[in-house]
């Protein structure tokens, strides 16, 4: 609940009195014991005294010693409450300053928060796609024939830590069809393509690096990417136009669009890479 301007500048006042013997490297308890010394300075003092010494009864001891006091101590007594009223004023300054710093602070960290998290946290590049004829193998044992789309992906982190939630490939064809692609874990050690000399660790997964710890502000996590689509689908992912997404912690999805017509069609894999076992 927001302070009324009452609560608000009452609260100012309470802190300038309570920081005013800051100013001079003490505080209320000092000055009350240095209130307390002087007065009993003086009660001995005014016990010297004549008037003290002549008096008869309780009640002219008492007069005694009140009598001289105002006059002994009217002096010190303007001289310090104008000490303290400017000590007030100058710690009543402070007060407001130090306010004013810790909202100017509060707001710059509260911008950059929004600033944070407005700001693109991913950005995608990707490398040379491939595509061709997948046999996978299911959990049950049987064997599934799949079109199928690889991949190497570089995700840069531009906000703060983040792991990869999801991914997703979607491809598009020249007649307006779409196909979502189901995306492929490998369950044995290397992924290899023959043909290409090429052959991949299962450990390069971006889908094992990425969720298994956060990718640090300014850093980058690269992998590769596999997914299954329905077979007889490659000569038609020739044209086709691929969007690739991955979504960050918060589910935030980011886009990589992979246009196959610009890159001269797709490298292919004319034999199947080792047999690679679905992952749900």
């Amino acid at each position: 609940m927001r302070p009324t301007i009452f609560e608000f500048y009452s609260e100012i006042i309470k802190q300038s009195v309570w920081d005013i013997p800051k100013l001079v490297s003490s505080n209320w308890l000092a000055v009350l014991m240095s209130v307390a010394s002087f007065l009993i300075g003086y009660f001995f003092t005014a016990l010297q005294q004549e008037h003290f010494k002549t008096a008869t009864t309780t009640e002219g001891r008492i007069a005694a010693i009140l009598t001289n006091f105002w006059p002994n101590v009217r002096s010190g007594f303007y001289v310090t409450c104008s000490m303290w009223i400017i000590l007030f004023v100058i710690s009543l300054g402070k007060t407001l300053y130090k306010n004013h710093i810790a909202i100017v602070q509060a707001n710059e960290k509260l911008e950059r928060q929004l600033e944070e998290k407005n700001r693109q946290r991913f950005e995608i590049t990707h490398g040379s796609t491939i595509t061709g004829e997948m046999t996978i193998v299911t959990e049950t044992g049987a064997r599934e024939e799949h079109t199928s789309v690889f991949m190497p992906v570089t995700v840069y982190n531009h906000g703060s830590p983040s792991i990869i939630r999801g991914t997703r490939l979607i491809a598009t064809f020249q007649d307006d069809t779409q196909v979502e692609g189901e995306r492929i874990i490998p369950s044995q050690k290397e992924l290899i393509f023959r043909d290409l000399n090429l052959r991949f660790s299962r450990d390069q997964s971006l889908a094992l690096k990425g969720s298994s710890s956060p990718i640090p502000t300014g850093g980058l996590c690269d992998g590769f990417v596999t997914f299954a689509l329905p077979p007889g689908l490659r000569e038609k992912i020739q044209t086709a136009t691929l969007k690739l997404v991955i979504y960050d912690v918060d589910q935030t999805p980011y886009e990589e669009i992979i246009d196959m017509k610009d890159k001269g069609g797709p490298k292919h894999m004319i034999t199947p890479p080792s047999m690679i076992q679905k992952q749900n």
